[in-house]
């Protein structure tokens, strides 16, 4: 079910930081148009941590109003506390969410026991299918492979999203889990190698602003995995062609952190208002000009 690009999208805001619906839908149909292969509503990209609980039932229920059946719609229910994680994600599945993505505990930097055990209680809680999400860069803590082994023992655990951007770290799941374990990366810049190596998919920020591209990059990765000549269109680029090409918009959406660069893009292309939640802040003016040229760099990716 969890395969090629994921988009990790973004809550669109107005200027005061309330959530903005109508550009929510836009995005999402958007999406689906451009051939997103699937989406993660409340990441950690859409700003999870200062979301309220009725506003991510509201992004949610319209994210499934309009591609339930079509794409996957995963719910990123992840928090620092077992209990709440437990409870949005409880509260994702009661919505019909496909999946759920949770991200290790952020702050806590809980002991492998500690994650492992943190995840068994709330796969316990469900039969939501869900999606680790290794991202020691935001929470201070790792997830080792040995731990992930274990818990893709578990029936509803069915997948990794990992964030960890090391060569070897792909090689040292894939030993340890089996072949039916989904492994997604959770880094653009090197997503396109990782797919090709044999991970599954990529669940992207840059997928934002470009979702066609993305969705082309992780086809064609796969395809050069599996040695397929006919899984894509060849006169499309091929993966490493695409690869280059975004790396200007790779640039762009590290500009000011994440979400703040992509944000700034998607507004640039109108496809959202100018609007962030604190503690976040808008794109500083210093940086503008540094974004304008790497925007100037992907106009034709992102204005599709």
């Amino acid at each position: 079910m969890f395969q090629g690009s994921i988009a990790a999208l973004i809550t669109p805001m107005d200027a005061q930081g309330e959530l903005d619906v109508a550009s929510w839908r836009q995005l999402l149909r958007w999406h689906l148009a451009q051939g997103s292969n699937g989406i993660v509503v409340a990441g950690t990209t859409g700003e999870s941590a200062t979301l309220e609980d009725h506003e991510f039932a509201q992004l949610l229920s319209i994210a499934l109003e309009e591609l339930k059946g079509k794409i996957p719609v995963l719910a990123g229910t992840g928090t620092n506390a077992t209990r709440s994680s437990v409870e949005r994600t409880r509260q994702a599945e009661a919505l019909g969410a496909d999946g759920a993505l949770i991200v290790t505990p952020y702050y806590n930097r809980p002991s492998q026991e500690g994650l492992a055990a943190h995840y068994r209680h709330i796969a316990n809680a469900v039969e939501l299918p869900i999606v680790l999400y290794n991202v020691p860069l935001r929470t201070g803590v790792d997830l080792h492979p040995k731990t992930v082994a274990e818990l893709a023992q578990i029936e509803h655990i069915v997948a990794l999203k990992e964030a960890y951007a090391s060569p070897e770290r792909l090689p040292q799941l894939q030993s340890l889990v089996s072949d039916d374990f989904i492994i997604l990366s959770g880094d653009d810049e090197s997503c396109a190698n990782t797919i090709a190596q044999g991970a599954d998919g990529v669940i992207s920020v840059v997928a934002n602003a470009a979702p066609a591209a993305m969705a082309q990059l992780a086809e064609t990765a796969r395809a050069a995995f599996r040695h397929d000549n006919t899984a894509s269109n060849q006169a499309a680029p091929d993966y490493a062609t695409l690869n280059r090409q975004l790396k200007p918009l790779y640039a762009l959406a590290a500009l000011g952190g994440n979400p703040t660069g992509i944000k700034w893009c998607l507004w640039q292309s109108q496809r959202i208002q100018r609007g962030i939640r604190l503690p976040l802040t808008w794109l500083h003016p210093d940086l503008e000009s540094t974004a304008q040229a790497l925007y100037r760099d992907v106009t034709p990716l992102v204005t599709r």
